[in-house]
């Protein structure tokens, strides 16, 4: 009754199974191996692997069983079954000893069988298809690469990316890409979109650091997918350090006064807006200084625009080597300039004011073609924004200083002037 049971237990496994004896010799198998190879129970007892399944076949399975039987405690390979009547299959052979329950005395081996023909197949077609997406990859003018999305290690990248980021495939394979990117917070928020958009996210632009140091601009679309076994990040680059440079160029050129160098009137006041909201918000004081340089039209009109020139170039180069860290200097136009000092009290910027006026008046960076004689003087305003104060806007502290300058400028030139709010009256002068 055992017997039947075991036998019953045995034709029930859906895979195929074979005993034999130390010999090789098979001593039972089960009806799923009958069906492999197309015999009956006695067809196949007292024969050998190679007998019944072929030249190929056979003698791997012999193989195992030497290996086994000189002292391997189990042996598993991946081996073709050649039937004449069927097409070519793949299986994975387990093969096992079984021992006498009591002596434990080695009485044959065991063999379980698995087809694993479908998996090759999908194995085979991904091999094909991955061998058509490298080369179709390689061959593209648009530099690819492809990391893997927990820890950005190099999966693959193609010859126009190696020359992008001045570094081969087989230099950095497996190594993270983190280092490259410009900001790591980049590659996070990136991902965190990626999560968001559906797995493709179009046109974003980012700064990387190329295996040589340098930097790139980088205009990228990324898409996330799997490559091989591992969940991974496929991206395309275009090369854009050339328009982000025109781009800051031109930036430059509407925020920079051409003559000076230093801020425009628009830059100047876009920064004032923001320093007074931050003031606002902190409740922290700061100034504006308004400045100019006294009678200038007549030296523009009696020496001419060039030495004119010279001298509004000269008083932005005086006025800056003048500034703390946070200050911010800017041309208004003609020879009208102005100053923020951040976090400032008007009592350190009349300090800081009368410091800028007695440089202006002493400076030496008049060019050679200056007339002999030819002093620079200014008139300064300051005004200051306070935490309890009601003013509204940048445009409205700069008129404040621009009042004040103007009572510099009735009460004799070359001074400083805070503005109070009242009638014109000289607080300081030099």
């Amino acid at each position: 009754a055992q017997l039947r049971f075991q036998e019953s237990l045995l034709n029930a496994l859906p895979n195929p199974v074979a005993f034999s004896d130390p010999q090789g010799r098979f001593t039972r198998v089960n009806v799923a191996f009958n069906l492999l190879v197309g015999l009956s129970g006695p067809e196949i007892h007292g024969r050998t692997g190679t007998q019944i399944l072929g030249t190929t076949l056979g003698r791997i399975w012999e193989d195992m069983d030497s290996e086994l039987l000189s002292g391997s405690l189990q042996v598993t390979r991946e081996a073709p079954y050649l039937h004449p009547d069927h097409e070519p299959t793949v299986w994975i052979l387990n093969k096992a000893l079984v021992r006498d329950a009591v002596s434990r005395q080695i009485v044959g081996v065991v063999t379980s069988m698995q087809d694993i023909t479908a998996i090759k197949q999908l194995q085979q077609q991904l091999s094909e298809d991955e061998q058509r997406f490298r080369f179709l990859a390689e061959e593209s003018p648009v530099p690819l690469v492809i990391t893997r999305t927990s820890d950005a290690a190099l999966l693959f990248s193609n010859k126009v990316a190696d020359s992008l980021f001045r570094g081969s495939y087989a230099e950095h394979a497996g190594q993270s890409m983190r280092p490259l990117w410009g900001d790591s917070v980049d590659r996070d928020q990136l991902l965190a979109r990626l999560q968001r958009e559906g797995g493709i996210v179009r046109g974003v632009e980012a700064q990387f650091r190329r295996f040589d140091g340098t930097e790139v601009w980088l205009l990228l679309s990324v898409t996330r997918g799997r490559y091989r076994d591992d969940d991974a990040l496929i991206f395309a680059f275009k090369d854009i350090t050339e328009a982000k440079a025109r781009e800051s160029e031109l930036r430059n050129l509407a925020y920079t006064d051409t003559l000076t160098g230093i801020p425009n009137r628009r830059y100047f006041l876009a920064r004032a807006a923001l320093e007074l909201r931050r003031a606002q918000r902190e409740g922290s004081p700061f100034v504006v200084l308004a400045l100019d340089i006294d009678r200038f039209k007549q030296i523009n009109d009696r020496f001419g625009h060039q030495v004119g020139d010279a001298v509004i170039r000269c008083f932005a180069q005086t006025c800056m080597q003048q500034l703390r860290g946070p200050d911010l200097c800017g041309r208004l136009g003609g020879d009208e300039f102005a100053i923020l000092l951040p976090q400032t009290t008007r009592q350190v910027a009349f300090d800081v004011a009368q410091r800028l006026r007695l440089s202006i008046q002493e400076a030496s960076c008049l060019p050679s073609s200056a007339p002999d004689g030819l002093t620079l003087t200014t008139s300064i305003g300051i005004a200051e924004f306070l935490p309890t104060s009601t003013l509204m806007d940048a445009d409205e502290l700069l008129d404040r200083a621009d009042q004040a300058l103007y009572r510099a400028k009735q009460a004799g030139r070359n001074r400083v002037e805070i503005w109070t709010g009242e009638a014109p009256a000289p607080v300081s002068c030099f």
